[in-house]
């Protein structure tokens, strides 16, 4: 699940791909011979309070990854024995109701039409109580301080004050265009570096983006705010005056520096339930990744949404 955050995160909560029985449903992929039919797909996306009829296909490629994902977890959890809890499964049954709710439908009529019943949803939702059990024991208090003191600006509060110069891409760029728009932010940084001119200045008259007439500037931001995690990940290793090596974006391409920096003032104690689900992330990124590599995967009918 790294975010670019790459991976959604609904992870412990809908974890639910075993293959559907008593019911005559589309198979859309398999993994490891185990189904994942289009009624798993439906129920899936009406738990995410989203309406099956008008969601693009290339969404729900990605929530179908989501499902496969799911059930490579699953297979690991279960080769393992991990217990589940019956209250956390209770719970989110529950929130699976509810989420159904606001579409204003029936949730009993809905999941017996995708072959639900409610002994068959508690059997799914164990799976998402085993992978919280899973990383409890996994993970230590002391091991999610540690992570903290060794990520801290990326949780402290700390805010970048960025500036960029931003050469615009067509939204399928040739490679040609993409190593031209690379050298002339190569070239800028050297003109820059060499002292020939400033970064406000060269981006006032040679950035395509809005933030070019006020010398590329783009205010302040903490790691997790309204720039985009790849920024940040260029940006805070970052000295003040350094530059970032150019970057290409399904934007454009990018050249930035840091022009300021404030320190934050947050606690271990203060944001560690953020620092929590980001281990989470992390432990499932890696679990996925290492069983995609022995999986048989097949896909019938939605291509991979990776």
């Amino acid at each position: 699940m790294d975010v670019t955050f790459a991976r959604p995160l609904v992870l412990a909560l809908f974890f639910m791909t075993m293959t559907m029985s008593g019911v005559d449903a589309d198979i859309l992929a398999k993994v490891n011979n185990e189904s994942i039919t289009d009624s798993d797909l439906e129920l899936e996306i009406r738990s995410r309070g989203q309406d099956p009829a008008v969601l693009p296909e290339t969404l729900k490629a990605k929530i179908l990854e989501d499902l496969i994902e799911r059930e490579l977890i699953y297979r690991h959890l279960q080769s393992l024995k991990v217990p589940s809890d019956r209250i956390q499964i209770e719970k989110q049954l529950q929130l699976i109701k509810q989420k159904i709710e606001t579409s204003e439908e029936d949730p009993e009529l809905v999941l017996k039409d995708l072959g639900f019943n409610d002994a068959q949803l508690r059997k799914r939702l164990r799976y998402a109580s085993m992978w919280q059990t899973y990383f409890d024991k996994l993970i230590t208090e002391k091991e999610i301080e540690q992570y903290f003191d060794n990520n801290k600006e990326k949780f402290d509060g700390t805010e970048i004050r960025a500036s960029q110069i931003f050469i615009k891409l067509p939204a399928k760029p040739t490679a040609e265009q993409v190593a031209d728009a690379k050298q002339k932010l190569s070239n800028y940084k050297s003109e820059i570096e060499a002292g020939k001119t400033t970064f406000a200045d060269a981006a006032k008259k040679w950035s395509e983006s809005p933030s070019g007439k006020n010398g590329g500037d783009l205010g302040f931001a903490q790691y997790r705010g309204t720039r985009t995690e790849l920024y940040s990940k260029k940006l805070f290793p970052l000295k003040k005056g350094e530059l970032t090596e150019p970057f290409q974006t399904k934007f454009g391409m990018h050249l930035m520096t840091v022009t300021d920096k404030r320190p934050g003032t947050f606690m271990f104690v203060d944001v560690r339930s953020i620092v929590l689900d980001r281990l989470r992330i992390k432990l499932w990124n890696s679990l996925v990744d290492e069983k995609r590599k022995s999986a048989k995967i097949q896909y019938t009918k939605l291509a991979p949404g990776r």
